[in-house]
């Protein structure tokens, strides 16, 4: 929950922008610019939009960002060959990408599992990014029996692993969406995968395997006893049982050593705002904490107050933001029953200690709203980050997708902070360096600290001078010498 630096050796600079922008000027805050990229939307350049059919279906309901790439999962038939015993055309599950700088189209990704198809109904609707870059779809489950399954997949050929989380405690029951934080494939640590249980008491499925498992060894993850599934203790608003249509679970980076547990996560349920729980189940915080009086008492004399919460609570998405010493939060402010637009983002700085209470919000975007046409009840609205810099300050581009309506990539940079290479040239006096298994610092460290090429934390060690060199790739290493901070990219 707390801050900490997240650079990517693998910029997103600048560059002509092949779709149109929103046309809005943001005011910066606090040290904190914000522009549109591109966007196409129904409210913006609806002509460019519809160029793009399965972005104006029910079908394509997901998007996700990474390494400078929009990833959109499209589970449209598009192989007559591929149908149902009766002869009705199946889902095909496929990937649409896309230039994150621009919005350029780059083509389509077909996913294969042991050389076929993977198909049945709504089979890519959601897609993910884990914390190592591995690409992943599951199929919206409409009565979950005995498994719940996930494909990864290779972002160059589209053939995929799967992952078959077992489910015993219940059957029947719908999964959506789902979430996932760590190492899916478990090689460079385990990982946790959760999703929401739609139209129920509150239910959040969990699984998770440890590094060096195998695919096949992933496990309820709520207690020793391996259960898979919790109910929440509550939700907000209080009076809310369930959690209604299409909920989702966005699980946050922890610190250190914990930063893969999935400790803590928000669940935004269509009939509730997002809420943080831990894994006890227990409302850790949420936007009751930001109702302030303000002072003023209406005609009655009630005292009036004011809110950070989302104009309604029929629309889920949310996500938090670590940028220079700026705690953040994006989520959903309404769906197309909104009042200024339609499916627009609300991007809020929190209170000290990532709290909801003081929290102040920055900009709604697009200003205009991305539409206003209805999604068919698919209620997710996909909110995905990378951090990069820009300009020589730390940066996020922020992806808003809201299918049927639009989608589009804003850049937030801190101009109050300073990019990979000003902090190396800042601090010379260590040095950095790899020594066969081993990434080596050339003085004593307080800590060391390796992230991959879009920000996300690998490994980390205290007081040490080496650290365990991860899998090969590009990595940026942090080390703290004397208090001052020495980053390098290093190439494995």
């Amino acid at each position: 929950m707390k801050k900490f630096l997240l650079l990517s050796a693998a910029a997103l600079m600048a560059g002509s922008a092949m779709a149109a922008t929103d046309g809005a000027t943001y005011e910066q805050k606090g040290g904190l610019t914000l522009e549109n990229l591109w966007i196409f939307s129904t409210n913006s350049n609806i002509e460019e939009f519809q160029q793009y059919a399965f972005l104006n279906a029910a079908k394509c309901r997901t998007a996700t960002l990474y390494d400078g790439i929009v990833y959109v999962g499209n589970s449209t038939n598009d192989d007559p060959s591929i149908v149902d015993e009766t002869g009705a055309a199946v889902d095909c599950c496929s990937i649409e990408k896309f230039d994150a700088a621009t919005g350029a189209y780059l083509g389509k990704l077909q996913v294969t599992y042991n050389g076929e198809r993977v198909s049945g109904l709504l089979c890519a609707n959601s897609i993910g990014v884990d914390s190592f870059g591995n690409l992943y779809v599951a199929a919206c489950d409409t009565s979950v029996d005995g498994s719940y399954i996930l494909y990864v997949v290779d972002k160059e050929t589209g053939e995929a692993q799967q992952i078959s989380c077992p489910v015993y405690m219940t059957s029947g029951v719908r999964i959506d969406y789902c979430d996932v934080i760590g190492d899916l494939t478990l090689q460079q640590s385990g990982a946790v995968i959760m999703a929401a249980v739609a139209s129920s008491d509150l239910s959040i499925f969990r699984w998770t395997a440890q590094q060096g498992q195998t695919l096949a060894d992933y496990t309820g993850g709520w207690n020793e006893m391996g259960d898979e599934m919790l109910p929440m203790s509550a939700a907000d608003p209080a009076d809310q049982t369930e959690w209604g249509t299409a909920p989702i679970v966005r699980i946050v980076l922890g610190e250190g050593d914990a930063a893969y547990n999935g400790d803590l996560f928000y669940v935004d349920g269509f009939t509730t705002f997002p809420t943080l729980y831990d894994t006890t189940g227990s409302i850790v915080d949420s936007f009751a904490n930001t109702v302030t009086e303000t002072g003023d008492a209406d005609e009655e004399g009630n005292p009036i107050t004011t809110s950070c919460y989302p104009e309604n609570a029929g629309t889920n998405g949310v996500n938090e933001i670590q940028i220079g010493s700026h705690n953040l939060i994006a989520y959903s402010n309404n769906q197309h029953t909104g009042s200024n637009g339609g499916n627009e983002l609300w991007i809020a700085e929190m209170g000290e200690g990532m709290a909801f209470a003081g929290m102040q919000q920055l900009w709604m975007v697009p200003a205009m709203g991305l539409g206003m046409t209805s999604d068919t009840g698919t209620r997710i609205h996909c909110i995905a980050k990378e951090y990069t810099e820009y300009d020589g300050h730390e940066a996020v581009n922020i992806l808003t997708f809201k299918t049927m309506n639009g989608m589009g990539v804003y850049r937030l940079v801190d101009t109050e902070t300073d990019g990979v290479a000003a902090n190396i040239a800042d601090v010379a006096a260590a040095k950095i360096y790899v020594n066969g298994g081993l990434i080596k610092v050339s003085a004593p460290a307080s800590s060391i600290e390796v992230y991959n090429v879009a920000g996300q934390l690998v490994d980390r060690v205290a007081n040490a001078d080496e650290i365990a060199a991860p899998a090969d790739g590009v990595y940026v290493v942090k080390a703290m010498v004397g208090g001052n901070a020495v980053v390098q990219k290093v190439i494995l």
